[in-house]
């Protein structure tokens, strides 16, 4: 199955990856939010205390696959649609190398197709709250072009609690070609109720085209610190603060055109090839408790599963976790669907990303019942597969079950394709075709 893929994110399949959106959002900003460029606010002293967790000299001819995946996506733009391609990633004397170029291809708007690349660190290193810091060479070459260094977590989506359930945070994005650079936090989704805050952190002497800096995030569970060349540039309390425990980091490289442009200016496709270049990354917590462990994932605590529910704007259903009608002995997934489509049931679904082994055999068990007679249920895995003409293989596979009013256990055997390094991530979705009240639990996926 053929599946063209809008860049929002991720992380994967479905996720929504707002950092790259064609022009910058409305700034929000909490009353209490400051902007200090003091050269005596050094970022060493925002470590104190916190141990190196993880850390990515780039060394060697090959990406780090136990640090990192190859992302792919295809993102359509108003003007240039992007590609994320797994083959535009290399590691290249001692450094991340992330190639930006013309495909040859053309969108159905007459403009190139830009090939581009993206790395993210899901399933290999999660966290929370610490110090994240990379070292990264600003683009010298056409305004337009945006390499980033960014922190996802699964509950972005949600729009239900501010940005304490999880914020998308941009800790650098650099689209002007001045030397001109910008922080930004998303949350509440990508949808209706979308919101962000964001500070623009003027050019220096210094911070020009083609020069390398260091850009820094102090994540507490209270406040937003951004730092560049250990400086400290912006704190913030947008959104809430996250208390997300499985933030994932992301470098990408993308052409975020008619954003970063002067009005009027289009974005100069000659200008390619260009690369994004990243010497290092490296990440402090307070513990290594700070981990989150993906070794018992999924299992049967719902609340803390990352499950994430996604709607078209033409529907309407919320997700929430009860314990009145658990099996597990902990919370149970409800979901409360208002208005359905039983002729595209997919726009209605939770999902989570889960790390599989490729190639392998797995079973699927679950316990699931519904409020109404013979509720439909439909159950996916889908495996993201190889870059075909700028379009991603997906491998899926589905099972409809017919749900009763009294728990049942469901099961379900599958087999994950194998990709390669390049995407080493299973999506499990339940889909809900019908209006209803749907409850699952206990959901674990064993090895066979």
């Amino acid at each position: 199955m053929k599946k063209r893929l809008r860049l929002l994110l991720c992380i994967c399949l479905s996720v929504s990856f707002y950092q790259c959106t064609d022009q910058m959002p409305s700034e929000v900003l909490p009353k209490n939010d400051t902007n200090v460029s003091s050269a005596s606010l050094k970022s060493a002293s925002a470590k104190d205390g916190m141990t190196l967790l993880f850390e990515d000299h780039f060394d060697g001819t090959e990406l780090d696959y136990t640090k990192w995946k190859r992302a792919t996506a295809y993102r359509e733009n108003k003007v240039h649609d992007v590609v994320w391609r797994p083959g535009n990633i290399r590691v290249i004397n001692g450094m991340l190398d992330i190639t930006i170029q013309n495909s040859g291809k053309f969108n159905s708007n007459g403009k190139a197709i830009i090939n581009a690349g993206a790395i993210r660190s899901d399933g290999k290193f999660n966290s929370s709250h610490g110090y994240y810091e990379a070292r990264i060479k600003i683009f010298k070459g056409s305004p337009g072009l945006s390499g980033a260094f960014w922190l996802m977590s699964s509950k972005v989506g949600n729009a239900n609690n501010s940005g304490r359930d999880g914020a998308e945070i941009d800790i650098v994005e650099m689209p002007w070609n001045t030397g001109k650079t910008v922080h930004t936090v998303h949350w509440d989704g990508y949808g209706e109720m979308h919101k962000s805050a964001h500070h623009e952190v003027p050019p220096n002497n210094s911070r020009q085209p083609g020069t390398w800096h260091t850009f820094g995030l102090k994540w507490t569970p209270t406040e937003y610190t951004f730092y560049i060349d250990d400086v400290k540039t912006w704190t913030s309390k947008a959104g809430g603060v996250s208390q997300a425990k499985d933030a994932y980091m992301i470098l990408s490289a993308n052409v975020l055109a008619p954003w970063g442009l002067p009005s009027g200016q289009s974005f100069n496709v000659e200008s390619l090839p260009n690369h994004l270049k990243v010497d290092w990354v490296k990440v402090y917590g307070f513990s290594a408790d700070n981990l989150f462990d993906h070794s018992i994932v999924p299992d049967s605590d719902m609340e803390n599963e990352s499950w994430v529910l996604k709607n078209s704007k033409d529907t309407k259903a919320f997700m929430n976790f009860v314990n009145w009608t658990k099996v597990s002995g902990k919370k149970c997934m409800k979901v409360w669907v208002k208005t359905a489509d039983a002729k595209a049931p997919s726009k209605i679904k939770t999902e989570k990303n889960i790390n599989l082994k490729s190639n392998t055999n797995y079973r699927l068990n679950f316990y699931a019942k519904a409020k109404m007679d013979k509720a439909k249920l439909t159950c996916v895995y889908a495996t993201e597969a190889e870059y075909v003409e700028n379009k991603f293989v997906v491998a899926t596979e589905k099972k409809d079950i017919i749900l009763g009013a009294e728990w049942e256990e469901y099961s379900i055997e599958f087999r994950t394709k194998d990709v390669s390094n390049a995407l080493d991530h299973t999506t499990l979705r339940f889909l809900f075709p019908n209006a209803g009240v749907y409850f699952l639990d206990n959901i674990n996926i064993t090895e066979l």
